[in-house]
């Protein structure tokens, strides 16, 4: 049975947003995203490991499959956000990332296989969550600042200058924490904004512009959001967005849909999976999107989503050649995605199996080994180099790092030595 509420919800609408800004999915772990890190065209995958930072690119090639890249440092421990869009260039995408231990931003170089140079930016104390928006050319970057514990949250705009530089704007305040914080567009092929979450027992999503100055207004908001709920987007059945919320380890969901002056949502409808969900993904379609879902059973299934009829099964996905259970999904522009397979010791995904579409339904493509976290690499670093001298002179900002190991004379910026011998 259906239940049909209205949820007030709030979304971040920016004045430039761009094609290279992309939907970031989280894990208890790991952030996934698409990326075209070389300028190819084509979509690479991106795996973040929460704790340790360290950055795992998979690279399309030529037959369509993924070339996992070694895990690499990005300089960023308990990582909280994630931006991917155009940083750097308008032809090929970028990282950023942060967390309040790092107290910085951290832009790497996606496209080299030691993601350096790194570039260091303090817009803010005790940075959270980031985000890419733009309008064809370099994005922006809204970030959210807060310390562990806080319940008031500072807004601010990281405003692209150029050749790597970005100047900090707006003196915004959220007086509660937030999370899921992500581009969305709000129709096909539309404007981007940017949608984020109000967390508390009276969870809202908020989305709202955020302009050059960075000033978030334009609120539109939605109450009712389950705790503990994460969301996704896309267009299921006709050019207008649906917001969808789900709550892992229930089979509750929600579905919102934004009204088309985009000044108010629709009524919304609570549903039921077929089972306990884990994650779900967005799988970008020429003209309508689908949705993964992983179950906390570990199988996996991909939908067709309508506000007439609810979620209809396309097809369950063949594991039985798999390491294990799946764990998450990179979801790639191209509407094809990477299922990330069994657990390793450390927790973390083993392999992974491309999925792509043919005659409707998604079929196996090409898979292997992922590589395993931790195997040379630091991650982040044990020798600082400062501007001045910490605690001792204000404003000392951090300015590189080394990883320097005990059995290594290497001593690389930013990067993991090589052993001797």
């Amino acid at each position: 049975m259906k239940n049909c509420f209205l949820i007030p919800l709030v979304i971040l609408c920016a004045v430039s947003l761009g094609r290279g800004a992309e939907f970031v999915h989280e894990t208890p772990v790991l952030f996934t995203a698409s990326a075209d890190v070389d300028g190819d065209g084509d979509a690479d995958a991106v795996i973040v490991d929460k704790v340790t930072g360290l950055v795992t690119i998979g690279v399309r090639q030529a037959d369509g499959s993924l070339l996992f890249n070694q895990p690499q440092n990005s300089g960023i421990p308990n990582v909280t956000g994630v931006a991917v869009g155009r940083l750097l260039s308008t032809t090929q995408d970028t990282l950023a990332l942060t967390s309040p231990l790092a107290n910085r931003v951290q832009v790497v170089n996606a496209a080299a296989p030691d993601l350096l140079p790194y570039l260091t930016f303090y817009p803010i104390a005790g940075p959270r969550f980031v985000a890419a928006l733009g309008s064809g050319g370099l994005d922006d970057m809204p970030l959210a600042a807060a310390w562990d514990g806080e319940t008031s949250v500072d807004l601010r705009l990281m405003k692209n200058a150029g050749g790597g530089s970005f100047d900090t704007a707006g003196e915004g305040t959220v007086e509660t924490t937030v999370g899921g914080w992500n581009p969305v567009q709000t129709v096909r092929n539309g404007s981007f904004k940017l949608a984020y979450l109000e967390l508390g027992l009276n969870t809202k999503v908020n989305l709202q512009t955020v302009d050059v100055n960075g000033v978030y207004g334009n609120t539109v908001t939605a109450s009712g959001v389950l705790p503990g709920s994460r969301l996704l987007y896309g267009q299921f059945d006709v050019a207008q967005s649906d917001v969808m919320f789900y709550l892992p380890g229930t089979a509750i969901l929600q579905v919102l849909r934004l009204a088309v002056n985009e000044q108010s949502f629709l009524p919304v409808a609570q549903l039921q999976a077929a089972k306990p969900v884990a994650q779900m993904l967005r799988l970008k379609g020429t003209v309508t999107d689908q949705v993964m879902m992983i179950f906390l059973d570990g199988t996996a299934a991909v939908y067709d989503f309508t506000q007439a009829g609810g979620f209809t099964l396309v097809n369950t996905l063949d594991l039985s050649a798999e390491p294990g259970a799946a764990q998450s999904a990179v979801a790639l522009a191209d509407g094809s995605f990477a299922l990330l397979t069994g657990t390793g010791a450390d927790g973390r995904p083993l392999a992974h199996r491309l999925f792509t579409r043919d005659g409707g339904i998604y079929v196996a493509h090409s898979g292997g080994s992922l590589p395993a976290l931790g195997k040379g690499q630091a991650p982040w670093g044990n020798v600082f180099f400062f501007n001045g001298s910490p605690f001792l002179q204000e404003n000392t900002r951090l300015v590189g790092q080394w990883s320097v190991g005990d059995w290594s004379s290497a001593m690389l910026f930013g990067a993991t030595p090589q052993a001797d011998g």
